[in-house]
């Protein structure tokens, strides 16, 4: 990695040439793999050193890389905070800047930069992104003894939607139950938005398996009686999925009514929930078996494609080793829908058994010109299985991508796969000038997934649990670089 990669991506960065796409997913790996030599880098392109160029993509990516770096000490952390902050105090920087430099210090995870946070957060902005950011980023720091700072900004009306609702998402990246009951009244109170709700309820699903049984007992019937209201399809969604998560007798008899009488989108949440209670390990053996073969019945019964891709999707989840020749004849079945079909294969994945048998039906998948979606999938799952017989076919079909969406694919199952016999055809992708500079920015993400040692990647930690629909565009645009 050292030898090879580094001075291909040093020297996109010090060429000075390259579109911002280009240069902004090369600032990433390298935030993803370097050490302390590479802050060097990032802070001569982010503070304009003489030599450096830098467009306002790639500072952005940069101040985001600062959070992702896995190998530095006490020192370099020191550092970095220090560089996180002065980005954010800068008000002649763009706000999505400033707000990728904070989430980079919580990312970083260092409780010696919470005073700083909350200080900060206690000021006020003209553009609510940079408080949402904030309050995020103290959420990520895991210091508890900044929840009263981040209920405070849930309570306060008059307070951007947004902003309350990265204050109760904070709260769950905390992991304090204390923050429970007043995440319930937010749930279950009619002068919060939606967007805050859900947030409140993603919330609760990360807090509640750790809280007593009287707030967990008082949580079921809160929660039962969202999913009742019918509030908008993603707060009931996430009632459910939040439900599964806590993983209580009158929950699950709650997910398998909805999942067999709801309307199509309660079902396919419903299914989610009951597959991440077994997931989560939140039930007893008994009625794990129970929840795998309800799922089983779901899976079979179900007429409308998008169901049953969630049903099947579900199975793979809770790792139903039963399920793989259901989920082989799905997948072979040609002429059937795809995104069944893609699901399948992802299931197969999930369970995560790279026998002969799935392998090749997964690289016979690959090979569909046809069926971009099937294709996609099937990357994915060789990705989840991380056997690196895949590696080769992989490669083989990076040059074959038919759009940049399934290069994205075939490289993040290169990273999954985290084979660095990878790394050299990554590395003349990238140097390759005839190429596009997407096409050699995702070879530049490949590069630094497979040589980034964090178990999952330290970006998931913001990304996992991230509640759909929150309007922050800076921290939105997250999602699609992990």
């Amino acid at each position: 990695m050292e030898r090879l990669a580094y001075p291909a991506l040093r020297a996109v960065l010090r060429s000075g040439r390259g579109s911002d796409d280009l240069r902004g997913g090369v600032a990433l790996a390298l935030g993803k793999t370097g050490d302390f030599e590479v802050l060097d880098i990032l802070e001569a392109l982010t503070f304009k050193r003489p030599g450096w160029k830098a467009g306002r993509l790639t500072r952005e990516s940069v101040a985001l890389a600062f959070g992702l770096m896995p190998r530095v000490d006490d020192e370099d952390r020191a550092r970095i905070a220090k560089n996180c902050l002065r980005i954010f105090d800068d008000d002649e920087r763009p706000a999505r800047e400033r707000a990728w430099a904070v989430i980079a210090l919580g990312l970083a995870a260092d409780v010696k930069s919470t005073e700083a946070l909350v200080a900060r957060f206690d000021k006020s902005y003209r553009k609510p992104v940079l408080k949402a950011a904030l309050a995020a980023a103290i959420g990520l720091t895991g210091d508890i003894r900044a929840r009263a700072v981040l209920e405070d900004a849930v309570s306060k009306r008059g307070l951007h939607d947004t902003i309350r609702a990265f204050a109760c998402y904070g709260l769950g990246k905390l992991g304090d139950p204390a923050a429970a009951p007043l995440l319930l009244q937010v749930a279950n109170g009619r002068r919060f938005g939606r967007v805050t709700k859900r947030a409140a309820i993603v919330a609760l699903g990360n807090l509640l398996p750790h809280a007593s049984t009287e707030q967990q007992t008082e949580a079921v019937k809160l929660l039962t009686r969202i999913v009742r209201r019918k509030e908008g399809v993603f707060v009931t969604g996430h009632a459910l999925v939040a439900l599964g998560r806590l993983g209580t007798s009158d929950a699950i008899d709650l997910l398998v009514k909805t999942a067999k009488g709801g309307n199509a989108s309660q079902r396919r949440f419903a299914v989610l929930g009951l597959a991440s209670s077994v997931a989560r390990d939140r039930v007893p053996g008994e009625i794990r078996n129970e929840i795998v073969a309800e799922l089983a019945v779901f899976a079979r019964r179900a007429k409308n494609a998008e169901t049953r891709s969630v049903c099947l999707l579900a199975r793979g989840m809770v790792r139903d080793k039963d399920a793989a020749d259901a989920l082989h004849a799905v997948a072979r079945k040609k002429g059937s829908n795809s995104m069944v079909r893609g699901f399948a294969c992802l299931a197969l994945g999930l369970i995560g058994k790279a026998d002969p048998k799935t392998t090749g039906l997964l690289h016979a998948a690959l090979t569909d010109t046809n069926n971009p979606e099937l294709r996609e999938r099937a990357a994915a799952a060789l990705g989840l299985l991380r056997d690196s017989r895949a590696t080769a076919i992989l490669l083989e079909h990076l040059d074959k991508a038919k759009s940049y969406a399934e290069t994205a694919r075939v490289v993040r199952a290169l990273g999954r796969v985290g084979d660095h016999r990878a790394i050299g055809p990554l590395v003349r992708i990238l140097a390759d000038k005839s190429r596009s500079d997407v096409a050699r920015a995702l070879a530049a993400v490949g590069i630094g997934l497979i040589g980034d040692p964090t178990d999952p990647p330290r970006l998931h930690h913001f990304v996992r649990d991230y509640p759909i629909g929150l309007t922050a565009p800076a921290l939105d645009e997250l999602l699609a670089i992990h």
